[in-house]
């Protein structure tokens, strides 16, 4: 069985980024004018852009457990735009963060180490 490598989304060639807050995970998908994001934020400061990979380093990219949500669980999206046209994400489920392999900490600190990039992230809402 061949062993994955998993890595956050690269820093490097990042114009811009959009933090966006749902009340339900489902939302997101939702095209109804009452579903949209409960805030909004476009991030396309360098320094900004530059935190916000520095805190998102610091988490493991694999967790240990795999966590099954209902629709009603809120979510944070981060959606990172290149300069080649790519795209990149990152999410928070319930304030808990998806691994790059789609799992979530488990570990005694696992909140204190997701909790940097989540205060970041809620500073601009």
């Amino acid at each position: 069985m061949e062993n994955r490598i998993y890595k956050w989304p690269a820093r490097e060639g990042v114009v811009r980024m959009v933090i966006s807050n749902y009340k339900h995970a489902t939302d997101r998908s939702n095209d109804s004018k009452e579903d949209k994001p409960k805030g909004c934020y476009e991030l396309t400061n360098s320094e900004d852009i530059d935190t916000f990979f520095k805190l998102l380093n610091q988490i493991p990219t694999e967790g240990q457990m795999f966590v099954s949500f209902t629709s009603e669980v809120p979510l944070i999206a981060i959606d990172i735009f290149y300069e080649d046209g790519k795209k990149g994400e990152v999410e928070f489920y319930e304030e808990r963060v998806k691994t790059p392999a789609t799992s979530f900490l488990a570990e005694d600190n696992s909140e204190e180490i997701e909790k940097p990039l989540l205060d970041f992230m809620k500073s601009h809402f």
